[in-house]
């Protein structure tokens, strides 16, 4: 199997594109016989998937509400699949769908759609799910409920990875030194985040909890690693508000964007994700995979990669209050913190990079059987 892998975005943006570079660096475990992957537009990402060895094109189809522009990138789109020889289309993402239904009904290959999110009521979506496919992927098994309470499609779940060979770690024990180098104190708790400032990502939740946190333990010091996002740039200012609503200042703070994610989460004594509804979240199996106690939100994914209790704690998405006592149950119990950190680092090991490329190619194959 020959898949021409249809792209929207170009740039690192998120879970999606993560997943695309998991596949394509473990692309020998999927069993498919080749890939070729089509970018939509330009970014950083174009540059990082062409270093891999796949063949890649770029088609800057525009907005879908230019036709002239729409229907011109369908009929490039026919023409590079013909010249490749691919044997399906494969849309990464549920708008690159509303490009391969079309093209793979004209060259009358199977197309089949991979949704990374949980389906939504906007017109991309919905557009998707009237197109016709073999069916569809889902990051999770909670996505997949999701998609297919929606769609007349057939929906597997694919479950995501993450890059365990990145970010490795011992329960307990920190590079003595990484504080400094990042500027935290060495004497005081420290609990994180990871994540675009977005609102459903909940960084507001998690300053309420850290502000309700401080109360009792005014020591602690929070962090939160992660830039703005082009479609919500009124988040941040609207973060940075609560933030100093709540009494925080610099006792929590935004760091922005960082390459070397690792180190900040080793230097974490808590691992806090906050998201609603979130699809997977590849950042709670990256801190687990690190030993660290994590505390996650329900309902999502995170209810399928860690036990409450066992591998972290989970609480409701919105719960501020629910949020700060398992921080400072974390904080207070030591041993229990300990437990919950060596065991997700076992845990973490279901869901390596290597494993979810084999996952890919099974839903595949089993959508086209």
């Amino acid at each position: 199997m020959h898949p021409f892998l249809i792209m929207p975005s170009g740039q690192s943006r998120g879970g999606a594109e993560e997943a695309l570079r998991q596949l394509v660096r473990f692309r020998e475990q999927s069993g498919f016989e080749a890939l070729t992957v089509c970018f939509l537009e330009g970014g950083d990402l174009v540059g990082k998937i062409s270093e891999s060895g796949v063949e890649v094109h770029q088609v800057f189809a525009g907005r879908l509400r230019h036709v002239h522009r729409y229907l011109w990138t369908l009929v490039r789109l026919r023409s590079l699949i013909r010249r490749s020889g691919c044997d399906l289309v494969f849309s990464w993402m549920t708008k690159a769908h509303i490009y391969g239904a079309p093209v793979g009904g004209m060259l009358g290959l199977p197309t089949v759609y991979f949704q990374h999110g949980v389906p939504d009521r906007g017109p991309v979506d919905f557009l998707c799910r009237l197109l016709p496919a073999s069916g569809a992927l889902a990051c999770s098994q909670y996505a997949a409920g999701c998609q297919q309470a929606v769609t007349r499609v057939p929906v597997l779940a694919a479950t995501v990875g993450a890059d365990l060979d990145r970010f490795q770690g011992r329960p307990a024990q920190r590079d003595p030194g990484v504080r400094q180098r990042l500027g935290l104190p060495e004497d005081r708790p420290v609990v994180g985040m990871v994540g675009r400032l977005q609102r459903w990502k909940g960084m507001h939740v998690f300053a309420e909890a850290l502000a309700e946190v401080r109360r009792t333990r005014p020591e602690v010091t929070g962090v939160i690693v992660g830039g703005g996002h082009d479609l919500e740039p009124d988040y941040e200012p609207f973060l940075r508000r609560r933030i100093g609503e709540l009494g925080l200042g610099e006792d929590l703070r935004l760091v922005g964007k960082q390459d070397n994610v690792p180190e900040w989460m080793e230097a974490f004594d808590v691992f806090v994700h906050a998201s609603e509804r979130e699809p997977f979240g590849i950042v709670v199996v990256e801190a687990m995979a690190m030993g660290k106690p994590v505390i996650a939100t329900v309902p999502g994914g995170p209810q399928e990669i860690l036990r409450d209790g066992v591998e972290g704690l989970l609480v409701p998405w919105s719960d501020g209050e629910a949020m700060s006592r398992a921080i400072l149950r974390f904080l207070d119990e030591p041993l229990f913190a300990l437990a919950c950190g060596a065991e997700a680092q076992k845990r973490a090991q279901d869901f390596s990079a290597q494993r979810y490329a084999e996952r890919v190619g099974e839903a595949v194959r089993q959508l086209l059987s």
